[in-house]
């Protein structure tokens, strides 16, 4: 969806971002380890790295000085 398609607010509720990012499952290991791995990169990284902005408030993204990703 495009920016501002659904991000405004809602009844009186705050602009909304949303992000989208997918477990890989590239390597064959089991689930836990795979969601232990991820809990572990997200403790030590930037969420901005991580996933994809896809949805939401455009004025709110760019006083975060977030970008819209097309990837």
């Amino acid at each position: 969806m495009p920016p501002d398609s659904d991000g405004g607010p809602r009844e009186g509720g705050p602009a909304r971002l949303f992000f989208e990012w997918y477990l890989p499952d590239d390597d064959g290991s089991p689930p836990q380890d795979r969601a232990a791995a991820v809990l572990e990169e997200f403790a030590g990284a930037d969420p901005k790295g991580i996933a994809r902005l896809h949805e939401g408030s455009r004025a709110l993204a760019e006083s975060l000085r977030l970008n819209w990703r097309t990837d």
